[in-house]
């Protein structure tokens, strides 16, 4: 990796907001007092840490999301008239942003600057997936009344999507009029009031978009309300929306962030979620993620708009290696999948081929809220349980991108179970 070369006056210099000649003076232990040093805006407690070790100088890293205004003033070699750039161009995500923000080179920067650093924990697992931000990926909140427009670009950057399901939400990337310049976050940021949330890539390579602020958190089943909203307030979080009840033997209860952080707000949240599951009665905490729930019925993202779960991509089929499996199996009509569920669309066009032959010859409907003269699984719009069976055995040509994507078993027999009532209530109990 290339290194910069820098004096330990400029090093120090950067580090405690001092004049250069100042720097200069304190290190060949020349008479000056730090009161002097501190007019020029140095910070006397740093001045005191570093020059009692003057050799630690090439080992000291500052936050890039903490630095001070004077801190910026004394960058070396940042290119002409970029402060105000860098001081309102936050917060930043990784080096790159800074460097296209500074104009001071990567590998300088990482002699001064410690970038953040960003992981999801999985309680149930104990693993922590490490996080990469996106330069030129972004979810944003903007105005309300960009909502709905077909299109506009903000500093270079397009929306893709607007809507207001969460948040007045903007997914940008680099418009396609700018893809021979280099995308500036910054002046995103500074034009959006730094309410920019960053894209960011997992260890398996997948693209993730977390709902800026907001984190699920799952309680057991045995927390009442009262307790759950208190362990919310002691994890730094308050409640964002109804609790969702006895959802795989827990409650979800949507949570957020109170206000916009003045730092890092990836960091934060990521923090929040960490610190809701050292709860006893918390069994998992993780940021909010958007998703094909999140958009109106009806809208759709092509493939080219990037990852989400209604793109062409189809993570889950890559996560899995789905094409690689469908060469060896794409399974055998003498296997029956019951999807036990909210019943299903017997007529969707991708699974009306894939129900068993005899399906319409029992009784399916197990719901406590339907009739028991009422036998069919038959669900009059496409809820849950059409999306599970879909997954499944969908009948779709995983080499085409369009409405009707294949399941992971195409080739096996479906029975759907209906144990869900009418009005979408999760009464799932037996009649």
């Amino acid at each position: 990796m290339e290194r910069a070369v820098l004096t330990l006056s400029e090093r120090l210099a950067f580090f405690a907001g001092c004049e250069l000649d100042q720097a200069e003076h304190l290190l060949r232990g020349l008479p000056l007092s730090f009161e002097e040093a501190m007019a020029g805006g140095a910070d006397a407690q740093t001045l005191r840490s570093l020059m009692a070790r003057p050799e630690r100088l090439t080992e000291h890293r500052i936050d890039l999301n903490a630095l001070r205004e004077r801190q910026v003033r004394r960058l070396p070699r940042m290119a002409r008239g970029r402060v105000v750039d860098v001081l309102h161009g936050g917060p930043y995500y990784s080096l790159e942003e800074f460097e296209i923000a500074s104009g001071v080179s990567r590998p300088l920067l990482r002699e001064l600057l410690r970038a953040p650093s960003y992981r999801k924990m999985d309680k149930t697992t104990g693993r922590r997936t490490v996080l990469r931000p996106i330069t030129g990926l972004y979810i944003a909140q903007g105005p309300r009344e960009w909502e709905g427009e077909p299109r506009r670009v903000v500093e270079g950057f397009e929306i893709v999507h607007a809507h207001a399901a969460k948040w007045t939400t903007l997914f940008l990337r680099p418009a396609p009029e700018f893809e021979q310049a280099a995308p500036v976050p910054h002046r995103l940021k500074r034009a959006l009031g730094g309410r920019v949330f960053p894209a960011v890539r997992d260890a398996a390579g997948l693209v993730r978009r977390f709902v800026p602020l907001r984190v699920d958190v799952w309680m057991r089943q045995s927390v009442n309300d009262r307790v759950a909203e208190d362990i919310l307030k002691r994890a730094g979080l308050e409640l964002a929306g109804r609790p969702l009840r006895d959802l795989a033997g827990s409650h979800l209860y949507p949570a957020q962030l109170p206000e916009w952080p003045a730092g890092d707000p990836l960091a934060d949240t990521l923090a929040a979620a960490v610190r809701a599951q050292q709860f006893e009665e918390v069994v998992f905490a993780e940021p909010d993620e958007f998703g094909l729930e999140d958009f109106e019925p009806g809208h759709t993202v092509s493939a080219d708009t990037g990852e989400l779960e209604s793109s062409g991509r189809y993570w889950n089929h890559l996560l899995i290696d789905l094409a690689g499996a469908h060469q060896i199996t794409r399974g055998k009509p003498s296997v029956t999948v019951f999807i036990v569920d909210s019943g299903m669309r017997t007529d969707h066009p991708a699974l009306a081929t894939a129900l068993r032959e005899d399906w319409a010859q029992h009784d399916l409907n197990f719901s406590a809220a339907v009739p028991e003269s009422e036998r069919s699984p038959d669900d009059l719009q496409i809820g849950h349980g059409t999306k599970v069976a879909s997954v499944a055995l969908a009948q779709g040509n995983e080499a085409e991108i369009s409405d009707v994507v294949v399941g992971v078993a195409p080739g096996c027999r479906l029975i759907p179970i209906k144990i869900d009532g009418r009005t979408g209530a999760a009464e799932y109990g037996l009649r």
